[in-house]
């Protein structure tokens, strides 16, 4: 099962209300091949990106179905910057 045109838009305009990361819609790496940007969070550390997905896929008050998230952290991909990391998501093209 995968993510179809419209879940993935609804994904992108609803996650970056709800994670803590600070949310960048042009994070491009190795994994996105086209060079197209997709939705990402900027953190401190690795464990703080696991832990806000973590409380994501728990999170209450969802508009959203829960199932779209299991499929969503299926594909996660974790970058280190020096000084932080990066949580991306190369399924959320932007």
């Amino acid at each position: 099962m995968s993510l179809s045109n419209s879940q993935i838009a609804e994904l992108i305009a609803y996650l970056p209300q709800i994670m803590e990361g600070e949310a960048r819609y042009d994070y491009s790496s190795k994994v996105t091949w086209s060079g197209d940007g997709c939705l990402s969070f900027i953190y401190d550390t690795e464990r703080e990106a696991i832990l806000d997905m973590l409380a994501v896929s728990t999170y209450k008050n969802l508009d959203i179905d829960r199932k779209y998230f299991g499929l969503l952290f299926q594909t996660y991909q974790i970058d280190s910057m020096g000084t932080g990391v990066i949580l991306y998501f190369p399924v959320l093209k932007t």
